[in-house]
């Protein structure tokens, strides 16, 4: 009889023991299909938000018409109050997901200007965020140095401005320029003549068969307001076509030079902007040293610049506003892709 209670009473503890273990692996079955299924949630919430970013580098309607605008802005702060968001079609995320707006942002990060997009996703009750960065400006760009030439590049630098350059031979144009800035067209003149009459008085003079036969006055420019000039030289008649800056007082341009020939500097001059040389030379005759702040970029030969008369200073905030009327100034590379919780 005891032997009999006492199997009975193993018998007890085993099925409690065994109950006990069907329990906690049921349960654990339990926490791990939970987990399952919100890594899987959060994981589609991820992808949403990638998608969201994607969209708004990679799809023209949200690029061109609002992201692509913004970028310019804040190289050329055109704007007052930019938004600082992409707005989403109902009609692009997924049914459920409330949160339209991806956030936008710029920061430098050695010493390369990068683009911060910001999106979130709301997925059965959680908020699932991604961030990506993007440079947007050509590496020649921000190099840090003050003038790109074979003389002061590594041999990859230098392949790098010869293709540039090929770019601007083929693609660069007044077009799309903005209306501020005065634009430049050489076209079949031998030479122009940038003369500073007074202070805030300009006129340019346009000479062939070396005589003056036309004259682009800019007179009683606001002291307050910028001279932004866009000048386009190309040779297209191989006349080896030359800018000459040369006035009896001094004279303060800023924007875009793209000259195929000679930049020719006979009297004070300060240039604030990027300065393109294809197969010319700078030359200065002047007393006073010119100063450029911004870049010179050159595939001259030998003897195409000579540094001791030329002050060049490497300036972002010129490059920045000027560079994106150049081709292929803004040129973005995806760097990385976050997950946060």
């Amino acid at each position: 009889m005891k032997r009999k209670g006492s199997i009975l009473i193993l018998s007890l503890l085993v099925f409690l023991v065994v109950f006990m273990v069907v329990v906690y692996v049921l349960h654990l079955s339990t926490i791990h299909m939970h987990i399952a299924k919100n890594k899987s949630t959060n994981n589609q919430g991820f992808y949403t938000s990638e998608a969201k970013i994607y969209m708004c580098m990679y799809e023209d309607k949200y690029f061109k018409s609002q992201l692509q605008p913004l970028i310019l802005n804040e190289f050329r702060k055109t704007m007052n109050k930019p938004k600082d968001y992409i707005l989403l079609s109902t009609e692009d995320i997924e049914e459920g997901d409330s949160e339209k707006k991806v956030s936008l942002s710029f920061e430098m990060q050695n010493n390369r200007k990068c683009l911060k997009l910001f999106s979130k996703t709301e997925n059965n009750n959680q908020t699932i965020n991604a961030s990506s960065l993007f440079t947007v400006v050509k590496e020649l760009f921000e190099k840090g140095l003050p003038v790109l030439h074979k003389d002061y590049l590594n041999e990859q630098q230098q392949e790098e401005v010869l293709d540039y350059i090929g770019i601007l031979e083929r693609d660069i144009s007044l077009n799309n320029i903005a209306s501020h800035i005065n634009k430049i067209d050489f076209l079949d003149y031998e030479s122009i003549i940038v003369n500073t009459i007074y202070k805030n008085d300009m006129e340019l003079l346009y000479r062939k068969n070396s005589q003056v036969v036309k004259v682009d006055p800019f007179i009683h420019w606001d002291k307050n307001k910028v001279k932004e000039f866009f000048i386009l030289m190309e040779d297209k008649f191989n006349k080896e076509p030359e800018l000459y800056i040369q006035s009896d007082n001094p004279t303060s341009m800023d924007g875009v030079l793209y000259l195929n020939g000679d930049l020719i500097i006979n009297s004070e001059f300060i240039f604030n902007g990027i300065i393109i040389i294809n197969n010319g030379r700078i030359i200065v005759n002047s007393e006073i040293n010119p100063i450029i702040n911004g870049i010179i970029i050159s595939n001259g030969e030998e003897g195409w610049i000579d540094l001791d008369r030329v002050t060049v200073n490497y300036d972002r905030k010129y490059i920045y506003r000027y560079g994106t009327y150049l081709p292929d100034f803004l040129d973005y590379e995806f760097l990385v892709l976050k997950k946060r919780e």
